[in-house]
């Protein structure tokens, strides 16, 4: 388990230290913070170094600077927009134009509620009041962060592999190859992958991966397995990667990690 040692909270008291969740490995996340004040700055970046692990990049600008600056590559952005509140800016003046499907969390003291309803409909994924205790804040933006995890925009450490389930394909860095992976096979590693190293059989594959049906049979899941293997095994007769149980199939352990803390 990991635990931060307690920080005042953002514009509140000090908080208890916070345990946190588990989830499968995945390259190093990475979180833009963005305020146009620098007192902003420094105490939210600790607080997210320390409570997260996420590797923090932070800006000192508005939204022009975060256009020319660019979002791609982050798994999260932040937005601190106290000081542009307080001096009478709309939410949409502030939204970086560009920040595309990545979690946008807007941050405010002193916000009012059609701040927040503004800030949502204009797309952010959540807005945070300040203050706010510091156990709450990481809670949140750690759930933004598994739901933008599970979608088509994650990028998943497989292997040797990043797994894009939305680009339907593996990319081997070593090698600097993309390997396509069809509809099908997409929807086969991307399930075992969040099975967290449970084996899942046949049938559970037949219903969860095609729906099943009568047309289809445990044949057409060993054949997609054989072909997935070709793929992405050194030697698919002595697959590493996915695994044969006596209940199905499994990803090895060491295919996506184990169960390890988000740091």
């Amino acid at each position: 388990m990991y635990d931060f040692d307690p920080a005042p909270s953002v514009g509140g008291r000090g908080q208890s230290p916070v345990t946190m969740d588990y989830a499968p490995q995945q390259r190093e996340r990475r979180l833009l913070l963005i305020a146009r004040q620098a007192t902003y700055l420094a105490p939210l970046r600790g607080l997210l170094e320390r409570g997260l692990g996420y590797g923090v990049s932070a800006l000192l600008g508005d939204r022009d600077a975060v256009t020319s600056a660019g979002t791609t590559g982050f798994d999260l952005i932040l937005l601190e927009l106290s000081d542009d509140l307080a001096r009478g800016a709309t939410v949409m003046n502030c939204v970086p134009r560009f920040v595309g499907a990545t979690p946008l969390i807007v941050l405010a003291r002193g916000a009012k509620d059609r701040d927040e309803v503004e800030a949502l409909d204009g797309g952010a994924s959540d807005f945070i009041r300040l203050p706010c205790p510091n156990a709450v804040l990481l809670a949140r933006i750690r759930a933004q962060a598994r739901q933008f995890l599970r979608s088509e925009h994650a990028e998943l450490k497989f292997g040797p592999y990043l797994f894009r389930p939305g680009a339907r394909e593996l990319f081997d860095p070593m090698a600097k190859a993309r390997i396509r992976l069809t509809r099908t096979e997409n929807a086969l590693l991307r399930y075992l992958y969040w099975q967290n190293g449970r084996a899942v059989s046949q049938y559970d594959l037949l219903t969860e991966v095609w729906g099943y049906n009568a047309t289809v049979c445990s044949h057409t899941v060993q054949t997609h397995i054989y072909r997935l293997r070709k793929k992405v095994e050194r030697d698919p007769t002595n697959p590493e990667l996915i695994l044969t149980a006596s209940a199905g199939y499994v990803l090895a352990p060491h295919a996506h990690g184990h169960l390890t803390p988000l740091t």
